[in-house]
């Protein structure tokens, strides 16, 4: 079990130097492409390690009874 933790905590770290290095070299200059990137990031690191009865997808969030929905794309676990 010690060797799962270490490895999600090694994965997780990576994640977050490669987050830094986006901005930190500008890899991509525009807001929304450096969001998508990252959440692209994210969902692939989701994916490998929760369960596969959770979906991991990308999705606008629809507020019923205002009828309006989120300005974002964003990610969404079902």
């Amino acid at each position: 079990m010690a060797d799962l933790v270490n490895l999600i905590q090694a994965r997780f770290r990576r994640l977050l130097v490669d987050f830094e290095l986006t901005h930190s070299i500008e890899l991509v200059t525009h807001p929304g492409e450096s969001g998508r990137l990252h959440e692209t990031t994210l969902r692939e690191f989701l994916r490998d390690y929760l369960p596969q009865r959770i979906g991991v997808g990308t999705g606008q969030i629809a507020e019923a009874l205002a009828e309006e929905q989120s300005r974002q794309i964003d990610i969404v676990l079902v």
